[in-house]
């Protein structure tokens, strides 16, 4: 009889972590926002293997261009994020969120658009609107509200 697949070391999905430098204004805030990303990681058992910051703002800049190549080298299974607003400006994420997906990799992020920000054909302050459920993560959390000042 063969051993349980319990026993067997599996290894953890490989994810990347990637920071636009703008959103991250000091050194200690780039720090708390690796240790995020870690502490994320962790909890979904998901190997971080590295974390890009882009500091150029340029949409094929070099931290993302290197993320896009570690994605295809390893086959990685996804990038993390803080929130969308680190994949950059409108009209340079959907164009990046575009080329992560090309690669096969799935886009987690910590925290999720805010439901305004959502179209739900409503407006936000509707009474009785709810706005759509947008799933984060490996695992989803919507129902724990986690307040974190670092975003």
């Amino acid at each position: 009889m063969g051993s349980l697949t319990e026993l067997r070391p599996v290894p953890l999905p490989t994810v990347y972590g990637f920071l636009r430098g703008t959103l991250c204004d000091s050194p200690a805030r780039h720090a708390a926002l690796r240790k995020a990303l870690s502490v994320y990681c962790q909890d979904r058992e998901l190997a971080l293997t590295d974390v890009f910051t882009d500091d150029s703002g340029d949409a094929a800049g070099a931290a993302f261009t290197t993320l896009l190549d570690a994605l295809s080298d390893s086959g990685g299974y996804g990038v993390v994020l803080p929130s969308p607003a680190h994949l950059g400006p409108a009209h340079q994420a959907d164009a990046r969120r575009a080329r992560i997906v090309r690669t096969g990799a799935h886009i987690l992020t910590l925290r999720s658009p805010a439901p305004a920000a959502v179209s739900s054909g409503r407006p936000p302050s509707h009474a009785g609107a709810q706005a759509p459920k947008i799933l984060s993560g490996a695992r989803d959390r919507a129902t724990e509200a986690v307040p974190c000042p670092l975003w």
